[in-house]
């Protein structure tokens, strides 16, 4: 029988389709005591309950958690679709007031995709002012470069302006990625780079 709580985490699957302890905890358990533990324990529950579905991951050396079904399944999970799953959960962490997160999100059409995008609000410690925060996520794995240049693109076809619901548009792309990167040619856009490990993510709130 599963609890509130694990009907919860059933709903984060349902729409971020993958997970692993750490994010779960993270998400929901981050101010408990044996979180880790308590997030393991929910989370094999759910799965003999028939509503996710565990597999290890090679490449990541994680145990993968997935939404039971078919489609999801077929796609398993790869560290590129991991990532900005685990910049949902540090967010979480921080207790920010997130007010979009799309994974996979497509522009114009499916014309573009970014590998994710947020808009999140922080309550400055100082000020006491609440601060908006609008990032576009890319993940770099490969040694091929991301085609970066389409968020000048992007920004012209009023898309992103009319996803927000006003005239704005992001001016920061968070580039994932272990490799030296310094490309700084696009007009629209600057670049933070974060190693994939995320540990200086918390650098973004500047």
């Amino acid at each position: 029988m599963i609890t509130d709580r694990d009907k919860e985490i059933v709903k984060f699957f349902e729409i971020f389709h993958f997970g692993t302890i750490k994010i779960i905890e993270k998400v929901f358990l981050r101010e408990q005591s044996y979180a880790y533990n308590i997030a393991r324990t929910r989370l094999d529950n759910i799965r003999k309950a028939g509503y996710i579905k565990t597999f290890s991951d090679a490449a990541t050396g994680k145990n993968i958690y997935a939404l039971n079904n078919p489609e999801v399944l077929k796609k398993r999970c790869s560290l590129h679709k991991l990532i900005p799953i685990e910049i949902y959960a540090e967010l979480r962490s921080w207790g920010v007031d997130i007010k979009k997160f799309d994974i996979e999100k497509e522009w114009d059409g499916g014309k573009w995709r970014s590998d994710a995008i947020t808009v999140f609000d922080l309550v400055d410690p100082y000020t006491k002012k609440i601060r908006r925060y609008h990032f576009f996520i890319e993940v770099m794995l490969s040694n091929d470069y991301p085609n970066l240049e389409k968020y000048d693109k992007l920004y012209s076809s009023g898309a992103v302006q009319e996803y927000l619901g006003h005239d704005f548009y992001p001016k920061t792309i968070l580039l994932i990625t272990d490799r030296n990167y310094n490309y700084c040619g696009l007009e629209r856009c600057n670049i933070i780079r974060i190693e994939t490990n995320l540990n200086r993510l918390v650098s973004i709130l500047v």
